[in-house]
């Protein structure tokens, strides 16, 4: 993925979807697993690194 491809807004609307269904809820909406060693953390929530990139890049 090119740097830049990804936007500062569409990883803040991810963040809001994830908080809105939880967790579990959105890793399984999006068919993607717990982080295993990067997690992205904002507002001192951490969040699966993968998972994020992977729905904002949509």
């Amino acid at each position: 993925m090119r740097r830049g491809v990804i936007k500062r807004e569409s990883v803040l609307k991810v963040l809001a979807e994830h908080d809105e269904l939880g967790r579990e809820a959105f890793l399984a909406k999006y068919g993607f697993g717990e982080a295993r060693s990067y997690v992205l953390v904002h507002d001192g929530q951490e969040y699966d690194s993968k998972a994020v990139a992977g729905v904002a890049h949509k």
